[in-house]
């Protein structure tokens, strides 16, 4: 969710809560698009600094989402040619391409920045 040094304050439920700029840039914009809606942001629903809570509260994050009628991702303010990175993403589901459990979420992540910065090296990329 950001640097959590660059934070600007909300009121959450009457209280006033310190967030980072990236959380506050989702909210403002999904705020607008979807007025009325609620939100789970687990950086905010959970207290991110108490072992505890989280140890208890991630494993019922299954079931919030189970239970959602819709899932949004926020990946950040759009930057100049993000929509090329979005057409990429949606070609990738349209292709039916699955996540592989097996490898570590490093790998995929370097998998994909890899596609991404040249699309002739995968399957689905020059599709």
């Amino acid at each position: 969710w950001g640097d959590a040094n660059e934070t600007v304050p909300i009121t959450l439920n009457g209280f006033e809560v310190q967030v980072t700029t990236n959380i506050f840039a989702a909210l403002q914009r999904l705020s607008r698009k979807r007025p009325g809606t609620y939100f789970w942001i687990d950086a905010l629903c959970i207290n991110q600094t108490n072992t505890e809570e989280k140890n208890h509260q991630v494993p019922l994050m299954r079931i919030i989402y189970q239970q959602t009628e819709q899932v949004l991702m926020w990946l950040g303010k759009a930057e100049k040619d993000s929509h090329l990175a979005l057409s990429m993403i949606k070609k990738w589901g349209q292709a039916g391409l699955q996540v592989d459990r097996t490898l570590s979420l490093q790998a995929q992540r370097a998998a994909a920045l890899a596609m991404i910065k040249d699309p002739s090296t995968s399957q689905a990329g020059g599709h």
